[in-house]
């Protein structure tokens, strides 16, 4: 995903050198676009994806991260490696349906970035 939001980016960067250089009025003519404040429109869309994409990157860094550390959790409280207990699975349980409570909230935040991020693609490409 990182990769994509960095070419939406150059892309936006490239467009702003464009404006700061061409005449606007026929900056986007390559892709039918023969107006400025579309130019502005595109970029500004373009921009807003970056910035989504970005977003959505960070909640899935901070969600390897919390997942890891919920495993460590879940690990230390059934016993050492090679010497867990079977009589503390029940403590392990309770740990794990505290996260089950936390990572369910992330995950709705992260399925309602992807949908932002899917209805800028879709206004971009015009399907909306």
């Amino acid at each position: 995903m990182r990769g994509h939001c960095h070419a939406i980016r150059q892309h936006v960067d490239r467009l702003r050198t464009r404006a700061e250089s061409l005449n606007l009025d026929r900056l986007l003519l390559l892709f039918g676009i023969d107006s400025a404040e579309r130019d502005r429109e595109v970029a500004g869309s373009l921009q807003d994806i970056y910035d989504e994409e970005m977003q959505a990157y960070r909640l899935a860094s901070q969600l390897s991260l919390a997942l890891q550390l919920a495993l460590n959790d879940v690990s230390r409280a059934l016993g050492p490696p090679g010497a867990m207990q079977p009589g503390n699975v029940p403590a392990a349980a309770v740990i794990l349906g505290e996260y089950a409570e936390a990572f369910s909230r992330l995950e709705s935040t992260s399925n309602y970035v992807a949908l932002e991020l899917q209805q800028s693609i879709d206004v971009l490409k015009g399907r909306v």
